[in-house]
């Protein structure tokens, strides 16, 4: 199971650490489906978004999704 978060504005790195361990707050409420699950988030831009990736988060943002499209 993957848990997204969806924010349509510029995300700093510290926001998107806190939105993210909130997601995982949130995710307690369905016991039997949070383990091995996935965390993260889309936004219209989330500053350091390859750190958290590397975290281990799955993140994207507006320029993941227009890349390519021009």
């Amino acid at each position: 199971i993957v848990f997204i978060e969806a924010k349509w504005k510029n995300i700093s790195k510290n926001e998107a650490s806190s939105i993210l361990e909130n997601l995982r707050l949130k995710a307690e409420k369905f016991p039997n489906q949070n383990k091995g699950a996935l965390f993260g988030m889309i936004a219209k831009k989330i500053e350091a978004k390859e750190s958290l990736r590397k975290a281990g988060y799955v993140i994207f943002d507006r320029g993941d999704l227009t890349d390519g499209l021009n």
